[in-house]
C-alpha cells in the first residue's frame, strides 16, 4: 500500500520574548533560536529528521500530529510576508512503499510580526 503525505507544510515563525520561535503546524514541531535564519534552519532539520525516522521505522501512521487550533488561527491571521520554498529529504528507498511526494516537500512560511499573538 502506497502512503501519501502532504506535499506542503505550514510553518509559523515569530519573535517572542527576545527569541525566534518556529512551529511546523502539520507535525506540531516547535523550536527556538536567537535568530530568524537559525530558527528556520533548525526547524527544517527537525522536520527532515522526523520524516526520516518515521520512514525508516515504518511509523508513517503517527507522523502527522496537527498543532492546536490556536496555532492555525495565528497562521491565518498572520499579516507578515509569506515565503514558499522546496526542501528535499534525502532518504534511502525504504522497504515500506511510500509515495515520492514524501521526499520533496514545499514549506509555506509566514513570518509573523511581534504583535501577532493568538
Amino acid at each position: 500500500m502506497t502512503r501519501i503525505l502532504p506535499t506542503e507544510l505550514n510553518i509559523l515563525i515569530k519573535e517572542e520574548d527576545g527569541l525566534w520561535v518556529a512551529h511546523c503546524l502539520e507535525l506540531d514541531i516547535v523550536t527556538t533560536a536567537d535568530s530568524q535564519t537559525q530558527v528556520e534552519a533548525d526547524l527544517i532539520d527537525l522536520v527532515k529528521a522526523q520524516v526520516a525516522y518515521a520512514v525508516e521505522n515504518d511509523n508513517l501512521d503517527y507522523l502527522l500530529k496537527k498543532a492546536p487550533r490556536e496555532a492555525w488561527d495565528e497562521l491565518s491571521a498572520c499579516t507578515g510576508p509569506t515565503i514558499s520554498q522546496a526542501i528535499s529529504i534525502p532518504l534511502p528507498r525504504p522497504q515500506v512503499p511510500v509515495d515520492d511526494s514524501l521526499f520533496s516537500l514545499t514549506t509555506k512560511t509566514c513570518f509573523a510580526p511581534k504583535a501577532c499573538h493568538a
